[in-house]
């Protein structure tokens, strides 16, 4: 009779991206109410941790943004089908976020999938810059010659549109309308 066998594992684990893969292409000015629906798999060895990367390269290349870190350790199940989330406040606004993903099984087989989305952060409002000199005293009834030297920026997410009201007095009282 057979005193002990021995099991081999040599399949790395498994992800199943659930159509995250690619990236959020909308820019985020807050974490996201839900979390990255990716699941892991190893069914014979199980798995036993899985781990997010983020670079602001793709293929883990330029600036470390975060390092490794935990999505889950010690699972020893062949499924890990639970939504995680991004470290939000540690994204960085400079830079598209890619994420990578590192699954290890128990037997020690590790599989890295590279840049399996990407994160956009935008927190910083856009700005208003007045150029204009003095106030003018005419009163007009179509636009300056030469326009108005006003500049609206917003160098991340860039500007969806820009607003506008006139108005008879200032402090922002007696709004023009018609």
């Amino acid at each position: 009779e057979n005193v002990f066998f021995v099991k081999k594992d040599t399949i790395a684990p498994e992800i199943q991206s659930n159509g995250e893969q690619g990236g959020d292409n909308n820019w985020l000015s807050e974490q996201r109410a839900y979390n990255y629906n990716v699941d892991f798999k190893d069914s014979l060895s199980y798995l036993s941790y899985a781990q997010y990367k983020v670079t602001s390269s793709t293929g883990l290349n330029g600036a470390s943004i975060i390092d490794w870190t935990n999505i889950e350790t010690g699972i020893s199940s062949p499924a890990y089908v639970t939504d995680w989330a991004v470290n939000f406040q540690q994204v960085q606004e400079w830079a598209t976020n890619y994420v990578s993903v590192r699954l290890a099984d128990i037997a020690g087989n590790i599989t890295t999938f590279y840049d399996l989305f990407h994160i956009r952060k935008d927190t910083t409002s856009p700005s208003i810059s007045n150029g204009e000199t003095g106030q003018s005293v005419l009163w007009r009834n179509s636009s300056k010659p030469g326009g108005y030297n006003i500049t609206f920026m917003d160098y991340s997410s860039k500007l969806s549109n820009v607003q506008y009201r006139a108005y008879a007095s200032t402090g922002g009282a007696n709004p023009v309308t018609g």
